[in-house]
């Protein structure tokens, strides 16, 4: 005599992606999630589906695996949401397959997602604000700056309620405006951002991030600075700047690394040749220990 097993029910499949999850397993994780989707689509619960084809695609982000699987789970997901009318989760899924089409290169579907989600947005700026953001990561991508500043520039004016996003906006604009030789333009977004992060500094649920962010946009000035060949005064904002670091406000070392780079060419177009030395046999010294080999071959290069 046979004995026949029942197949799980998609809450067990539910469960166990979680379980997976937690371990991070991401990749098991991700299998599950497929199979409960599949299992709560064909017992017509189409919230559930959506939220495992979701989790799907989120798993397979942190797997690092190949993008279109997450950009089909994103998709399946956007699908299911659309149906049940829940047009904040469908946005938030099609935005993770624009990101999806983003990795694969796919820079025409990726702008599709984001253009639908422009017309879905219903007049919120903040959610309009992340398909231009979106628009303008595939614009700079194709090497196209202008179309991306006028698109950044769309999504600044939309996070006025959302101070840190209009700082990393601005961090995203200012370089571009540089390269398109708008010089003045660029240091007056600076000046501006210095204040509104000051303003996130003085509070103490943001001051982490306002100091971080303040950080970031003293050291573009700086650069900018240098690079327009105002020796002194980038001299003097390189070290507000690294002052902050110095005092433990900034927790991102990569960030400091390549403020300390910059200050070393300032240095050296100083003509403090030892000091400058030192800057860059000290980061040299740290690339190594952290086998970040290409960055040690910028730095040698110096």
């Amino acid at each position: 005599a046979s004995t026949a097993f029942a197949a799980p029910s998609p809450d067990a499949l539910f469960s166990d992606a979680l379980g997976a999850y937690k371990q991070q397993d991401y990749g098991k994780a991700a299998v599950a999630f497929e199979k409960a989707a599949v299992a709560y689509s064909k017992a017509k619960k189409k919230d559930k589906a959506a939220q495992s084809a979701y989790n799907q695609g989120l798993c397979l982000f942190l797997s690092g695996e190949d993008p279109r699987r997450a950009a089909k789970a994103f998709l399946l997901a956007a699908g299911h949401y659309e149906k049940l009318k829940d047009v904040a989760h469908e946005i938030s899924a099609r935005m993770n397959a624009a990101e999806a089409f983003f990795r694969l290169g796919a820079m025409e579907e990726s702008a599709r997602q984001c253009l639908i989600v422009q017309k879905k947005a219903g007049g919120n700026p903040e959610l309009e604000a992340k398909a231009d953001e979106g628009l303008g990561r595939i614009a700079l991508k194709k090497g196209d700056f202008g179309t991306a500043v006028v698109h950044f520039d769309n999504a600044l004016g939309k996070y006025a309620k959302l101070p840190s996003a209009r700082l990393r906006m601005t961090l995203r604009i200012v370089p571009l405006r540089v390269l398109l030789g708008d010089i003045k333009g660029a240091l007056e977004l600076c000046a501006k951002a210095e204040k509104e992060a000051l303003d996130l500094a003085k509070d103490e649920k943001t001051k982490g991030d306002g100091e971080y962010l303040r950080f970031l946009v003293m050291s573009e000035r700086a650069r900018i600075e240098n690079l327009m060949g105002w020796f002194d005064k980038a001299r003097e904002s390189f070290e507000a700047a690294m002052a902050l670091a110095d005092n433990g406000l900034v927790s991102d070392r990569a960030a400091v690394r390549s403020a300390e780079m910059n200050q070393g060419k300032n240095t050296m177009q100083l003509g403090n040749f030892l000091l400058a030395r030192e800057i860059f046999e000290r980061l040299v010294t740290e690339a190594r220990k952290n086998g970040q080999v290409e960055e040690e071959g910028l730095l040698l290069a110096q």
